[in-house]
């Protein structure tokens, strides 16, 4: 229940936000889940990105969201950045139907980019990445990027994890900075 009442007053965000004058629209857009959020103004200056991105949200959780922040744009985003998945592997769920629910509204996105996810707990990163990987590979507008998976592991295993809160989840300024950097990189790179 808790988590409907924060997906609704992030809807609620998301509205009030995004029908606020925009110009044209959005060129980019970046949803994500509470490590995106961290960084989001980060990610913002870095990508010049509109970052709709929530604590504690699984794929299933963003697909209203995703879907009304589509709705409500002016026009579609040339560019869309994807970083959720850190609670579906912290509960060992996978729902691929969400996943496809999310990818399959950015159809119309020219360029869309989903960042692999670094290590986690057990090692379950690995089998949503390969899912991340296989649903990207159908459609032709779409491609992962490990630039932020690469640099969190190499924090995580050679640095003892600095960039990150205790968790080793969830970044702290520097980490949120890097995060903001792969974003850009991998949004300038592909699309």
């Amino acid at each position: 229940m808790l988590m409907v009442v924060i997906i609704a007053a992030g809807l609620g965000w998301i509205g009030g936000r995004l029908m606020a004058p925009s110009g044209d629209g959005e060129d980019t857009v970046v949803f994500g889940d509470s490590v995106t959020h961290l960084a989001s103004e980060e990610i913002a200056a870095a990508a010049g990105a509109e970052v709709v991105a929530f604590d504690g949200v699984r794929w299933a959780d963003m697909v209203p969201a995703v879907e009304l922040t589509l709705q409500l744009l002016p026009r579609t985003p040339r560019r869309v950045g994807v970083l959720i998945g850190s609670n579906d592997v912290l509960t060992l769920a996978i729902d691929e139907a969400q996943v496809d629910g999310v990818l399959d509204q950015l159809s119309d996105v020219d360029c869309v980019v989903v960042m692999e996810l670094p290590k986690t707990f057990g090692g379950f990163h690995r089998q949503m990445n390969r899912r991340l990987r296989d649903a990207v590979a159908e459609r032709p507008n779409m491609v992962t990027d490990d630039r932020w998976r690469v640099a969190a592991d190499r924090n995580l295993e050679d640095e003892d994890g600095s960039l990150f809160e205790e968790d080793k989840i969830h970044p702290k300024p520097a980490g949120q900075q890097l995060l903001a950097e792969a974003y850009q990189g991998a949004l300038d790179e592909h699309c």
